[in-house]
């Protein structure tokens, strides 16, 4: 179970691959239960007037977490960058699984397979697989630009650069 009372107003989380920043915490009579008001912290198209909220017992029942600290964040971006020879296809379906997991070393490792795949078979990338590997991409980058001090967009061509470096 998560500790939910390490969650504070102005800390920043990660669900779904988005960083978001907890702007306001309350306390819900109806529900007997603290509520958790949280806002995407990077700003998208359509995303000005978007909160999002939470009962604070749900926290656990979800994979809301913490950013990664920048340590971790530059171990990825320098993995990235390693080639591996175990890598073999992937099939976009496991790969949109681990999509939901929102654990950044694997959406890394996911990255790594997807690429070897889309620059080294012979078999053309399917339009699915790169649909996911965009997906991929921008779920990693929010957070490692977060953790990193990078924009997303700054992130997301040190992704491509690393995995460049690698195949």
């Amino acid at each position: 179970m998560k500790d939910v009372s390490k969650y504070r107003v102005g800390d920043k989380i990660v669900h779904f691959g988005r960083i978001y920043t907890i702007f306001k915490m309350s306390f819900d009579k109806s529900l007997n239960e603290h509520i958790l008001y949280y806002k995407p912290y990077y700003k998208g198209r359509g995303d000005d007037t978007l909160i999002c909220s939470i009962p604070t017992k749900n926290i656990a029942k979800t994979n809301i977490r913490k950013p990664i600290s920048r340590n971790k964040a530059k171990k990825i971006f320098i993995n990235l960058s390693k080639r591996c020879e175990y890598l073999d296809s992937l099939d976009s379906d496991v790969a949109k699984s681990i999509i939901g997991q929102n654990k950044p070393r694997k959406l890394a490792e996911t990255l790594k397979h997807m690429w070897y795949s889309k620059n080294t078979q012979e078999v053309e990338f399917s339009r699915t697989k790169e649909k996911v590997f965009e997906l991929l991409v921008s779920r990693l980058s929010e957070e490692l630009a977060f953790s990193a001090g990078i924009t997303p967009e700054e992130a997301s061509k040190k992704i491509i650069t690393n995995l460049k470096k690698a195949y």
